[in-house]
């Protein structure tokens, strides 16, 4: 089931369509639904070049009815530059998520003690603002595919980086402020203290501690999206949408 099921949400992923999801095709556990996303890197020789984070608050967990935060691999063919005009297939159910994206300078790999923000904070090169657009290949609701979000490779549609800026050590990133226009319109304001750990450096500490990732570990020039601090926007074609992040800088997209 496993490899029918990983090149079925990888065609959906690159060619649209969903795939229909009963019982029999989702992932029976969460070993089961890592042990696809791993596959789907694997059998289509994508180059990783950093890891997602998801359900990073408590509302979004209890909206997928899981007890951790769940990780994905980033892949280098999914991201896009500001200025391109992205493509995405409605079927998908195209959400924004406003995000602050590490990148590493050292690697962080796995060990039983958890990192400090500290460490975390001396292993960081950039950090900048950065939508990711996530979504769901399955014929089925976001808040109802549960297992099958993670192996569809944690949800990433497509990843939209900021410029970088070395101003985040002088920030505060406890409670650094956001704010979200689509169209002109403010839809959403939001904070890093939206992360469970109350900012990015919990969330990169968290993700170097997780089963998934000890293997590998983290490493310098992963790039890290922590988690959405803006909610879960709709996104529609033909919308422009637009966050403002203070001092780090603002980020900008256009759906085709």
């Amino acid at each position: 089931m496993s490899s029918h099921l990983a090149k079925a949400l990888w065609k959906a992923r690159t060619e649209g369509g969903a795939i229909p999801v009963d019982e029999g095709s989702r992932p029976a556990s969460a070993a089961d639904a890592y042990a696809i996303q791993g596959e789907i890197t694997a059998l289509f020789d994508a180059e990783m070049v950093g890891w997602k984070l998801g359900a990073t608050n408590q509302k979004t967990l209890d909206l997928l009815g899981f007890d951790r935060p769940f990780v994905g691999p980033l892949l280098s063919l999914h991201f896009h530059n500001q200025n391109d005009e992205l493509a995405v297939y409605p079927e998908h159910g195209p959400k924004l998520e406003t995000e602050f994206l590490v990148t590493l300078a050292a690697d962080l790999p796995a060990r039983n003690e958890p990192y400090t923000d500290d460490e975390v904070m001396a292993a960081v090169d950039s950090i900048c603002p950065a939508f990711e657009i996530v979504g769901c290949r399955g014929d089925i609701a976001f808040g109802e595919a549960g297992l099958l979000l993670i192996a569809d490779g944690a949800a990433n549609v497509a990843v939209i980086p900021g410029e970088p800026t070395t101003t985040w050590r002088e920030a505060d990133l406890s409670d650094h402020p956001l704010r979200v226009e689509i169209n002109g319109v403010e839809v959403a304001t939001g904070s890093s203290n939206l992360l469970m750990w109350g900012n990015p450096y919990g969330a990169v500490a968290y993700l170097a501690s997780h089963p998934q990732v000890a293997a590998r570990g983290l490493r310098a020039g992963d790039r890290i999206m922590t988690g959405t601090c803006g909610g879960l926007i709709p996104l529609n074609p033909g919308d422009e949408a637009s966050a403002d992040f203070g001092v780090l800088g603002t980020v900008r997209l256009k759906v085709a």
